[in-house]
């Protein structure tokens, strides 16, 4: 049998269990079964509960091979016999909550999670996970996390709900992984546990509804990989969301589809503050043929802005300090793109924000909806506001592989801003921020003859400036920022600038 040999006089009772190929006993054995392989007596009870098996065994579709007099399983028994198991449809595989109570509360439920598709038991899987922080008490209003264990399981828990109302803080430093990106970029990934993106893209109500409070605390080693589009720390969250104060380092995440984020795939109008990243983000997706992967950011892949009545700022005191390595469309060090959700007279705030890092971009598509930039790689919605306010942003800008078919770079790059979507857009504004450097334009699009001649025009102006000493000014405007050993820096991050 596939649990049990030989059964006798007790009572049994198996719940959530798979059963797959069996092919160790002789094809011509009457004794084999799924389950049981010989039950010798009729008295004792055995159940089974949402079980699951194949029926390409040797077994076939029985439960048992072979029995005594009288022997039956218990009335109301359930057993789904499929040719290859559907795991999304084995009902074990997601009752997670109701499958809890059968732990301890002391520790990691013994449940099922699936990874990359396969079914795996949670004590044994790769991805260890502790949920006994939100079980407990899943009523509470604030939740508190202090291992990678817990950590981990948010991603899982958030299947099922969007916490919406809740808090959830960190109470300690969380390393999810120990090694190098450099070692995973290069596909290095003996004993690295995949991260599992906290939210859900779809059904919309399984968005991250709830506050992410990192309390100052550092989350180190994140690794994810991705086929499917939405991903990142977080996969999406919605307008109530609010993301903030704490660092993302030696992270990398990695996909061939669109909206990748180290922090978040999308933003339905949620908000970030005070945070700090210096991952990896690579995107592999690629404009081919008509085929388009887009929205690749350093914090965010895209942000969109709400239609409230209330102007929106989407992203406050947050420095990028890693790179962004896209083959595909709309790449920003902070946000790949930002949008608002229909018409709306809104502004949209990237406020106190700092851009360090590297973004790269070979992707060849080239009219006014793609852009490459420090800040934001596209504004895709003319009809919104967008203003960039005590901002600074390096001009570590490399579109030097998009070149096109003419021999011409296929991008528009700017420090701050990429594009557009409109060539005639007026309501881009720049207020007191610096770009460090002259290799590329503040906004990519603004120099562009078409943007000119449609009546294109950005509200104010960036100062250029040549060193980060430069821009010291920033401080005597905004209380954001301060000067340490000569250079601006955010406060909440200023021991990074010791």
């Amino acid at each position: 049998g596939g649990f049990i040999g030989y059964n006798g006089t007790i009572n049994l009772n198996l719940t959530r269990c798979i059963v797959g190929n069996l092919m160790s006993v002789a094809a011509s054995d009457e004794a084999a079964g799924s389950f049981f392989g010989y039950i010798s007596t009729a008295s004792p009870k055995r159940t089974l509960t949402n079980c699951y098996a194949t029926t390409q065994s040797l077994a076939g579709s029985k439960i048992y091979g072979k029995a005594g007099d009288g022997v039956a399983l218990t009335e109301g028994s359930t057993c789904t016999f499929k040719s290859e198991i559907d795991f999304a449809g084995a009902k074990g595989y997601e009752l997670l909550k109701d499958t809890y109570s059968i732990s301890n509360k002391k520790g990691a439920a013994a449940i099922w999670i699936t990874t990359g598709g396969v079914p795996e038991h949670m004590k044994y899987s790769n991805n260890i996970v502790d949920m006994a922080w939100y079980y407990d008490n899943p009523d509470a209003q604030v939740f508190e996390i202090s291992s990678a264990e817990e950590l981990y399981s948010l991603g899982y828990i958030s299947q099922s709900t969007n916490f919406a109302g809740k808090t959830i803080k960190l109470t300690k430093n969380i390393e999810l992984n120990k090694g190098k990106v450099a070692d995973w970029e290069d596909g290095k990934l003996e004993g690295v546990r995949k991260w599992k993106a906290i939210g859900a893209n779809s059904p919309a109500n399984l968005q991250f509804a709830g506050t992410f409070d990192g309390q100052g605390f550092t989350i180190s080693g994140l690794y994810g990989a991705y086929s499917s589009i939405c991903q990142g720390m977080f996969a999406t969250i919605n307008k109530t969301a609010h993301i903030t104060n704490f660092r993302l380092v030696n992270s990398f995440v990695t996909s061939t589809t669109g909206y990748l984020g180290s922090i978040v795939g999308r933003s339905d109008g949620g908000r970030f503050s005070k945070i700090y990243s210096n991952a990896t983000v690579k995107a592999t997706g690629s404009y081919t043929g008509g085929e388009t992967y887009s929205y690749i950011g350093g914090i965010a892949g895209t942000a969109i802005g709400t239609t409230d009545g209330v102007d929106d700022i989407l992203f406050s005191e947050c420095w990028f300090a890693g790179t962004v390595d896209s083959a595909s469309m709309r790449n920003g060090g902070i946000v790949g793109a930002v949008n608002a959700s229909g018409t709306s007279t809104e502004t949209m705030y990237i406020q106190d924000c700092l851009f360090t890092g590297m973004v790269i971009s070979t992707n060849i598509k080239h009219n006014a909806k793609y852009g490459t930039a420090g800040i934001i790689g596209c504004q895709t919605g003319n009809d919104s506001p967008l203003t960039f306010k005590n901002c600074i942003a390096l001009d570590h800008v490399d579109v030097s592989g998009a070149v096109g078919t003419d021999g011409k770079i296929w991008q528009f790059a700017g420090a701050l801003l990429g594009a557009t979507t409109s060539y005639s857009t007026t309501k881009v504004s720049v207020e007191n921020s610096y770009v460090i450097g002259s290799k590329v334009d503040p906004v990519g699009i603004e120099s562009h003859s078409k943007f000119i001649g449609d009546g294109g025009k950005i509200n104010g102006s960036a100062n250029v400036v040549d060193s980060l000493e430069d821009a010291s000014g920033i401080t005597s405007v905004s209380s954001a920022w301060k000067i340490v050993k000569g250079k601006p820096v955010l406060k909440t991050f200023e021991n990074l600038a010791q």
